[in-house]
């Protein structure tokens, strides 16, 4: 997203830590919105042209969120910690994404562009 910053961060501080992932407002440096994750964050993001934000957490949630609003569009359980960012590649003029997750490598087709 042009002019726009994402990212995800842990810090563990008493008690039990959380991830969040936070959009900033590059004017302001407000924070537009964030999502918080229940375990903290140790991969990174993934920001798509069509404005949808991936990003996992170390509960094995591999999440979508709307890059404007934050909503959280879709989940998947992978059933093993997330520690790297997610890619994402064409093949065929189709967008899929891919994220290695404990001992298997995740792909998923995006939907066609309207």
């Amino acid at each position: 997203m042009q002019g726009e910053y994402y990212f995800a961060g842990a810090a563990q501080r008493t008690g039990r830590g959380f991830g969040a992932l936070r959009a900033i407002d590059p004017v302001t440096a407000g924070v537009k919105w964030e999502f918080r994750y229940h375990t903290p964050s140790m991969a990174g993001v993934l920001s798509t042209e069509s404005g949808v934000i991936f990003g996992g957490d170390m509960d094995g949630n591999l999440m979508a969120f709307d890059a404007a609003s934050g909503k959280n569009l879709w989940h998947f359980q992978t059933g093993a910690a997330i520690y790297a960012a997610p890619v994402t590649y064409m093949l065929d003029g189709r967008q899929y994404v891919v994220l290695p997750s404990g001992t298997t490598l995740y792909a998923f087709a995006l939907p066609p562009a309207r």
